[in-house]
Protein backbone atom coordinates (compact mmCIF):
# COMPACT_ATOMS: atom_id res chain seq x y z
CA UNK A 1 0.00 0.00 0.00
CA UNK A 2 3.13 2.55 0.91
CA UNK A 3 4.15 2.18 -3.17
CA UNK A 4 0.71 2.98 -4.31
CA UNK A 5 0.33 6.15 -1.86
CA UNK A 6 3.99 7.49 -3.78
CA UNK A 7 2.57 6.83 -6.76
CA UNK A 8 -0.55 8.86 -6.24
CA UNK A 9 1.39 11.80 -5.01
CA UNK A 10 3.79 11.85 -8.13
CA UNK A 11 0.51 13.22 -10.26
CA UNK A 12 -0.93 15.60 -7.63
CA UNK A 13 2.58 17.19 -7.31
CA UNK A 14 2.64 17.43 -11.44
CA UNK A 15 -0.88 18.80 -11.32
CA UNK A 16 0.44 21.30 -8.59
CA UNK A 17 3.23 22.69 -10.76
CA UNK A 18 0.89 23.18 -13.48
CA UNK A 19 -1.60 25.04 -11.38
CA UNK A 20 1.10 27.20 -9.71
CA UNK A 21 2.53 29.22 -12.53
CA UNK A 22 -1.34 29.97 -13.81
CA UNK A 23 -2.56 31.19 -10.25
CA UNK A 24 0.81 33.47 -10.43
CA UNK A 25 0.16 34.85 -14.30
CA UNK A 26 -3.60 35.56 -13.03
CA UNK A 27 -2.45 37.48 -9.91
CA UNK A 28 -0.08 39.38 -12.18
CA UNK A 29 -2.40 40.27 -14.69
CA UNK A 30 -4.52 41.80 -11.83
CA UNK A 31 -1.53 43.84 -10.66
CA UNK A 32 -0.69 45.05 -13.77
CA UNK A 33 -4.46 45.90 -14.10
Amino acid sequence: SSTDHGTRQVPSAKIDTKVEPQTSLTLFNMIVR
